[in-house]
């Protein structure tokens, strides 16, 4: 409900407050007043895009904030799937800066358009004699029905269903477009594997190989320089060792016990050993057979085989090509978990589609059961409203495939005129038309749901004495358990209030302004006497407004 709306700074406003009442509001005003500007400060806050020319005064920012109350519009889920929290009052507030630069807030919360335009459609409903109504809309038109019908609640548990299912049929569909591309790379990637495989590579082969290969290609200045090394240390006649040997003999030959000459020579005596054995290890590793041409070309060949597997793979050691073959096995395995993943899922899509379809025939059964009761009750209504031979069909139609709303399609059908053909209503209702059966099917489904704010901005258009009056009525009773809004040029709807604004122009300032006031017994008498005749009005139109207020 909203319960306050404040605009500053915006087109002729410089600034006003209007408090609204839970029941009937009323705004009048001659042509002109600015009562359309009303309108269009409030479609700011249903999230309407913004025009730097509404600002008053150009060096001021504009803002328009309205307060409602959203206790009963069930509206805590919305919020918790926004990831904003829910209080009982909210605030939306828009502001215009003086750049152009538009922003929106909820409750002091920073919000987008399109979030504040997904919220305010559970706050308000604007109805114009010229607009596009919801009623021309399938979703509006299931909505009548399945407010009739009591099955509010089953539809939107359907249509949670209804969109795992659909979310399931996508996964389904990604994952048979990914097995249908692994199917196809399926071959090439056994190939690589066997190709792999087939090496027969062990961990650490590939470095070894490179090792004996270098060992292998430099065998002959290897054993030439071992031969040498072995020489020199010890066969030659002038080696080290036995120069070593004739260092000792000569600390020996002193004959003495210095602490220092003894400590020299058995260094050199562990010296020579160790010569020894080095002289020995290199003897013997020179003597091994390092030049075997088969053995060369065996590693070679291997290597060659290795050598051809990185470059095709573009990997730098044979480690990385098990890693590779790792990788190749677990695509392969993979494979073949995806066409169990794909059975299960089909198995529950086929499931949750018989699921749906059992709902889906309950839905229809109800649509059926109340739609005659509903044309019925329209056409009693539309009779009153001075449309004698209009008529409403609703026309359900089962079809093969589920939509968001069962597996039913639903179009309302509507003459206005004996004898006319039935169709569509967004193809042949006028706008006074358009008017009058929207109200009455807003009044006959009003009992049965939570419905928002209900404006009507001049449904009334071109219509006058007896059934403006059952007009008045019927908005009066519908405001009795919703929160209406009506801009009127009907005295007879005017009456009918239970709060009454009146909209001026003012221009002592130098300037034209837009001004609201609410009115009092005394000034709701003389405006609606001015409705119904001149300005000032006569004696009999006043009798007549105190007739219509019922004073």
């Amino acid at each position: 409900m909203l319960k306050r709306l404040e605009i500053s700074n915006y087109a002729i406003i410089e600034k006003i407050n209007i408090d609204f009442s839970n029941k009937l509001t009323i705004i009048t005003g001659e042509t002109g007043a600015g009562k359309s500007i009303l309108m269009g400060a409030l479609g700011l806050l249903l999230g309407r895009r913004a025009d730097l020319k509404v600002l008053f005064d150009d060096s001021k920012k504009c803002f328009v904030e309205g307060t409602f109350n959203l206790e009963g519009y069930d509206l805590e889920e919305w919020f918790d799937t926004h990831e904003m929290e829910f209080e009982r009052e909210l605030i939306i507030r828009r502001e215009i800066a003086t750049s152009g630069k538009s922003r929106a807030f909820l409750n002091d919360g920073l919000v987008t358009l399109a979030i504040l335009k997904s919220l305010s459609i559970h706050l308000i409903d604007i109805f114009a004699q010229f607009d596009t109504l919801d009623i021309q809309h399938q979703e509006e038109q299931f909505k009548i029905l399945d407010t009739m019908a009591n099955q509010l609640k089953n539809v939107q548990i359907y249509q949670k269903r209804h969109t795992l299912w659909q979310d399931d049929l996508s996964k389904l569909s990604k994952l048979k477009q990914l097995q249908s591309q692994q199917l196809k790379e399926e071959d090439y990637i056994k190939f690589q594997y066997e190709e792999i495989e087939q090496l027969n590579l062990k961990i650490g082969e590939y470095h070894d190989l490179e090792q004996k290969l270098k060992r292998l290609s430099k065998s002959a200045d290897i054993q030439a320089a071992c031969h040498k090394g072995g020489n020199l240390l010890k066969q030659h006649s002038s080696s080290i060792i036995s120069q070593l040997n004739e260092v000792v003999n000569g600390f020996r030959s002193i004959k003495t016990d210095l602490p220092e000459i003894i400590e020299f020579i058995n260094r050199l005596d562990s010296g020579i050993v160790e010569l020894e054995d080095l002289a020995m290890d290199i003897e013997r590793f020179g003597e091994s057979d390092m030049s075997s041409e088969e053995n060369l070309q065996q590693i070679e060949d291997r290597l060659s085989l290795i050598y051809s597997l990185l470059r095709k793979h573009q990997l730098q050691n044979g480690d990385q090509l098990l890693e590779l073959m790792d990788q190749l096995s677990t695509q392969m395995k993979s494979n073949e978990n995806l066409d169990s993943v794909i059975k299960e899922l089909e198995a529950k899509a086929v499931q949750e589609k018989n699921e749906l379809l059992n709902l889906a025939s309950k839905l229809n059964k109800k649509r059926e059961s109340v739609k005659k009761n509903l044309e019925d009750k329209i056409r009693e209504l539309l009779i009153q409203l001075a449309m004698p031979d209009a008529v409403l069909s609703i026309q359900l139609e089962k079809l093969e495939d589920l939509n968001r709303f069962g597996n039913n399609s639903v179009e309302f059908l509507f003459t206005a005129n004996l004898g006319s053909k039935l169709l569509p209503v967004k193809q042949v209702a006028s706008g006074g038309e358009m008017s009058r059966l929207n109200l009455c099917l807003k009044s006959i489904v009003a009992g049965r749901s939570t419905l928002p704010t209900l404006i009507f901005d001049e449904i009334d258009s071109g219509i006058s004495g007896m059934v403006a009056e059952k007009m008045g009525r019927m908005i009066h009773q519908l405001a009795q358990q919703h929160q209406i809004i009506s801009i009127t040029h009907s005295p007879q709807i005017a009456a009918k209030a239970n709060q009454h604004y009146f909209v001026f122009k003012e221009g002592h300032t130098g300037k034209t302004q837009t001004k609201v006031k609410v009115l009092n017994e005394e000034e709701r008498i003389t405006e609606i006497a001015t409705m119904l005749s001149t300005d000032p009005p006569s004696k009999s139109a006043l009798a007549n407004a105190k007739e219509l207020l019922n004073l």
